[in-house]
């Protein structure tokens, strides 16, 4: 989740100025959803283009929610350290 939330606030920011932390959490869930789910590129980019221009009521950018889609789905095929690799709690790993 926390992944997400950099990838819109970074990546995304169709607002594109600095906005508080937690502006974009709303649309958290449904995207986390749709990941699970399986969601492609294509559909990843439609639902953030709806996200711009109903929700937000912006000028859509197509190309950007594309780029983000594609790292929405990269984020999702990265592996996460489990609780007991030591690079989940941040101590170095022994050797």
């Amino acid at each position: 989740m926390a992944d997400i939330r950099q990838i819109l606030l970074h990546d995304w920011n169709p607002i594109g100025f600095l906005v508080p932390a937690d502006e974009y959490d709303s649309y958290i869930p449904t995207l986390l959803r749709l990941l699970t789910r399986g969601a492609d590129r294509h559909r990843l980019t439609e639902h953030l283009y709806a996200l711009e221009t109903i929700c937000l009521a912006l000028p859509g950018d197509r190309p950007r929610c594309a780029r983000v889609a594609d790292r929405l789905l990269e984020s999702k095929r990265r592996p996460r350290p489990r609780a007991t690799d030591p690079r989940a709690s941040g101590n170095p790993a022994e050797p």
